[in-house]
């Protein structure tokens, strides 16, 4: 007989439809048996003793079993286990009463590691039921102890064999002090903090004292303690930089002092207190500027042009020394077009100071030429990113614009000036435009002479009032006309342009989120800045959970149900009633305007207790006895539903067995986006690995994952929504791809059972396990991972006798939804935190 242990209806060896329901292949020769039985139970019945063989098979259950996942991490939650009892045929009249009992081979103490449940009950007609046992989470480092369960029934000869958990402890056994960061920076005359903890629980009060080895630069605040109670709670220690007045950062190492009357804290500790290195950061200035009038021209008389140093903090004692250098960029030659000033000061307690370059008139006819400024300074650390000027010689015709990139504020002003660069024959008039009237205005024309030539005349720009929050700009650009040719209609020269920038002066309206996250739950529809109402759905156990919020203006600010919360940060825990419970998220503008988001979060409820069962009914007179029909082989204990079957998909009862399954994770808002169509889910379709990889990280990260770093995978493209959980599965090392040169994800391929098994085990970090004894897994990659799988009663393969695994059918989207409904009551190894 094949018995398929992952099937979701139907049955069948490894065909198209074998494994959780995937499609009935024909048995051969079935209708030539049942021919074959008839004649018989026909003949059985007519013969001599056949009313005794009827009897028989009316008998009540024979055999008894227990089943229950294995292993546990103690404190891991829930920190329940389920225990399931079933038996060959359905329980008589009044039920089977279960008693579950310590067996001998047991290291783990009931009452300190577990509490049994009391008797419980297969009802009358049932062949199985279910109750917890109760793993109790202390802080006492131990090993890994062992729990064998025995059960006895009501009817004295129903016993169940012995079945084993293996419990793992989850608290620390060394004792030492945490302390986070190890390297601390803090400005002179500023504080910085770290954190202190034990990493064992101690049995007497421990006193840690810091202390800094350099009290000149850096003191520590005072002594901590830490008892049984708040071992495990990071206490801060203040680190203040100490101002003075040299130029150097200081350094000073933070050492621990650790006392106790317990020995493992005090004169018998074996570990040494981990230091704190703290650098401060000098309060010199940090950034120097320069600025200079960005053009210039020769004339009769030498030019001085004043530059000015600029610093981001006052000079220290002694001042600020500036030295003025032409760069190699410069194509005005010092000495002969300009001369540089002495060095200069800025005086102690000031930011800024000047000084006079000097621009030497010649009677040369060149080209305009560049002069590039940049400095050295009393402070070897300190330097002005370079600056520069336009050098324009006297005697060539042109167009002198000072300076060619000017900013202004919206509803203020600003000034460029304007001149020729040579004395004209008759008058030239220079009209600026603005490219942009909406965003900036010129003032009128400007009108030179052969008098007034040189001397700049100033254009006046005005920033336009507008009502929007964006920033605008504007291209001036200037015509020339005169009668003297060279700045008429021949002039060689084309005018330069003035770029203009206007800095808004208006408060952001922006009340919209950027992202908005649940600790708990997935967001239905998927998150939108324009979408305010969203829905989520949650299991009964999750009795609160945190959102974080994330604005899309950072002058913003959220608060959630009126409580504020940081930017990208989670809230405080949203206590959750049974049913509807409304969360709003309102964003406030810079300028006051709110903006709310509402999530309906929907905590389902507790499921009621069964009926009991009904009084038997009084037995009716005996008729003929009709031929009783074979009965049915007793179903494998992971195909037992983990929940009662609802009605979330329309074509949920196809999936036979499993819907249980899918009913859970569904609840748990793990299939959103990801239905095959409209209210239903296809159950008997193949899983894509895109659709896994949405289900699996959903399960492992408890929700949808930020945005990250593109995966390098050439046939994702990062627009779609489902990319992100992709680039996820990367990060997590649980996916490799399905190809090198390029790197590829194949989203749309099927997920065959083998890689599902090894998929399940990178992403739970199960025990490893003995070889199961499939036959057709030998020679496959995921050999180890099938049998890790069989181990931990994710999977019992998909036929008995032979044990098979047919690791290279597909995962049927229901068979998925078991596997990981199953397997998402392990606890992982830790993850890295989604950038």
């Amino acid at each position: 007989m094949t018995l398929d242990r992952d099937r979701g209806k139907g049955g069948g060896r490894c065909g198209p439809r074998a494994g959780l329901g995937v499609a009935n292949r024909p048995i051969i020769g079935a209708s030539r048996r049942r021919g074959a039985l008839f004649v018989l139970m026909f003949t059985l019945l007519l013969a001599p003793g056949g009313a005794q063989l009827s009897k028989a098979q009316e008998q009540g259950p024979t055999t008894l079993h227990l089943s229950v996942v294995s292993p546990f991490i103690e404190g891991v939650a829930p920190n329940k286990l389920k225990v399931t009892a079933w038996m060959d045929k359905p329980a008589p009249s009044g039920g089977t009463v279960v008693t579950l009992s310590v067996g001998d081979a047991s290291t783990a103490t009931a009452g300190t590691d577990f509490i049994l449940p009391d008797a419980f009950t297969i009802a009358a007609g049932q062949r199985r039921s279910a109750t917890d046992l109760v793993v109790v989470n202390d802080e006492v480092a131990e090993s890994t102890e062992r729990l064998v369960l025995d059960a006895t029934s009501s009817n004295p000869s129903l016993t169940a064999p012995s079945v084993g958990i293996n419990i793992y402890d989850d608290d620390r056994s060394d004792f030492g002090l945490i302390v986070t960061p190890k390297n601390l920076s803090v400005d002179e005359g500023a504080t910085g903090t770290y954190k202190v903890a034990l990493a064992g629980k101690p049995t007497e009060d421990v006193t840690v004292t810091p202390t800094s080895g350099t009290p000149v630069a850096a003191t520590v605040s005072g002594a901590l303690v830490f008892n049984a109670s708040n071992w495990k709670t990071a206490q801060l220690v203040t680190v203040t930089g100490v101002a003075d007045s040299d130029l150097i950062n200081g350094l000073s190492i933070i050492s621990h002092t650790v006392t106790s009357s317990d020995t493992n804290y005090g004169t018998g500790k074996t570990f040494a207190p981990p230091p704190v290195v703290v650098t401060v950061i000098e309060n010199i200035p940090t950034r120097l500027e320069l600025s200079v009038l960005p053009i210039a021209s020769e004339n009769a008389d030498d030019l001085s042009l004043e530059v000015t140093a600029r610093v981001d903090r006052p000079a220290p004692s002694g001042g600020t020394v500036v030295t003025l250098v032409s760069g190699f960029r410069s194509t005005a030659a010092a000495g002969s077009d300009f001369i540089l000033p002495a060095p200069f000061t800025i005086p102690e307690g000031d930011t800024s100071a000047t000084a006079e370059l000097t621009i030497i008139d010649d009677n040369l006819v060149e080209d305009a030429e560049e002069i590039e400024l940049y400095t050295h300074s009393s402070n070897p650390s300190l330097a002005a990113r370079p600056t520069g000027l336009t050098l324009y010689d006297d005697d060539n015709a042109g167009l002198k614009v000072i300076p060619t990139v000017l900013s202004v504020h919206e509803g203020a002003t600003g000034t460029y000036k304007v001149a020729l660069t040579s004395e004209p024959t008759a008058e030239v008039t220079v009209t600026p435009t603005s490219g942009r009237p909406a965003a900036a205005t010129v003032s009128g024309a400007l009108v030179f002479s052969p008098s007034n030539w040189e001397v700049a005349q100033p254009v006046t720009v005005t920033g336009v009032q507008d009502a929007d929050a964006d920033d605008a700009d504007s291209i001036i650009s200037h015509t020339v006309s005169s009668s003297d040719p060279d700045y008429g209609t021949s002039r060689a020269f084309t005018p330069p342009s003035v770029a203009v920038t206007v800095d808004d002066d208006e408060l952001s309206g922006d009340a919209s989120l950027k992202t908005l996250r649940l600790s708990a739950g997935v967001l239905s529809p998927r998150f939108a800045a324009a979408t305010t109402r969203y829905r989520a759905r949650v299991s009964n156990s999750v009795a609160d959970l945190m959102v974080t919020p994330t604005v899309n203006n950072l002058g913003a600010t959220a608060m959630v149900n009126g409580a504020t919360v940081d930017s990208g940060t989670p809230s405080g825990a949203v206590a959750l009633s049974l049913g509807d419970n409304v969360i709003e998220v309102t964003v406030t503008a810079e300028d006051g305007t709110a903006r709310t988001y509402t999530v309906t979060v929907t905590r389902a409820a507790v499921p009621p207790p069964p009926p009991p069962p009904p009084p038997p009914p009084p037995p009716p007179p005996p008729p003929p006895p009709p031929p009783p029909p074979p009965p049915p082989p007793p179903p494998p204990p992971d195909d037992e539903p983990t929940v009662a079957v609802g009605s979330v998909f329309a074509d949920l009862a196809e999936a036979g067995v499993l819907a249980g399954d899918v009913e859970a994770l569904a609840a748990a808002g793990v299939f959103e986006g990801t239905e095959c169509e409209p209210g239903r889910f296809c159950p008997d379709q193949p899983t894509t690995r895109r659709v896994m990889a949405v289900w699996l990280v959903r399960i492992v990260d408890g929700g949808d994952p930020p945005e990250t770093a593109p995966a390098p995978f050439e046939d994702v493209d990062p627009d779609l929504w489902w990319a992100e959980h992709v680039n996820r599965l990367a990060e997590l090392g649980i996916t490799r791809g399905c190809g090198v040169a390029p790197a590829r994800f194949c989203p749309d391929r099927p997920v065959t059972r083998r890689q599902m098994a090894a998929f399940l085990n990178r992403a739970f970090d199960l025990a490893p396990a003995p070889a199961a004894g499939f036959v057709d897994t030998e020679n496959s990659f995921a050999a180890a991972d099938i049998d890790v799988l069989y181990a931990s009663g994710i999977t019992r393969g998909c036929e008995a006798n032979p044990l098979r695994f047919c690791p290279d059918l597909p995962t049927t989207r229901a068979q998925m939804a078991a596997f990981l409904n199953r397997a998402r009551f392990f606890s992982p190894s830790q993850y890295p935190v989604p950038s």
